[in-house]
C-alpha cells in the first residue's frame, strides 16, 4: 500500500465557479433583476426580485441567492455591470449606490451601457418630485 505522498495529486473538479461571469444589475423598472452574463453576452442565470418598497436587503439576498445556485464565489466575478435608469428615484440609486459598493470592493471593473467607469451615476429620467415640497422659491 502506497503512503499519502506518494499517491498522484488529485485533480481538482472543475465547477461552474471556474468561469468568470459579471454580474449585471437592474433595479430601474418594476421589479428587481440580477443576473449572470458571460463572456459572450449571455446570460446564464436570473433572479427577480420584489423592490417596492426598495430594500437593499431583498438585492442583496438575490445576489447571494443567485451565486448559491451557479455556486460562484462573489470574489470570482469579473465585472459589475448596472442599469443606471431612468427609473424612480429610490429603485435606481438602490442598484447604483450596490453595483459602486460592490465594484469597489471586489476590485472589479464596473461597467454602464457597455463602457467601463469609474462611478455609475443615475439616471432619473426627470427631476425629483418630493410630495408636499413647493421648490418654487421665487413666489
Amino acid at each position: 500500500m502506497s503512503s499519502p505522498l506518494q499517491q498522484k495529486p488529485r485533480q481538482p473538479r472543475r465547477s461552474p465557479s471556474d468561469h468568470r461571469y459579471r454580474l449585471r444589475i437592474d433595479t430601474a423598472g418594476e421589479r428587481g433583476i440580477v443576473a449572470l452574463v458571460d463572456r459572450h453576452q449571455r446570460t446564464v442565470a436570473t433572479r427577480a426580485f420584489s423592490i417596492d418598497p426598495p430594500s437593499p436587503g431583498a438585492l442583496l439576498r438575490a445576489i447571494d441567492a443567485l451565486r448559491r445556485v451557479r455556486r460562484l464565489r462573489i470574489n470570482s466575478l469579473c465585472g459589475i455591470e448596472v442599469v443606471p435608469g431612468p427609473g424612480r428615484f429610490s429603485r435606481v440609486r438602490l442598484g447604483v449606490v450596490t453595483a459602486n459598493a460592490l465594484a469597489w470592493a471586489l476590485g472589479a471593473p464596473l461597467v454602464v451601457h457597455g463602457h467601463r467607469v469609474r462611478i455609475a451615476a443615475p439616471e432619473y429620467g426627470a427631476e425629483p418630485h418630493i410630495g408636499g415640497v413647493d421648490n418654487d422659491r421665487t413666489k
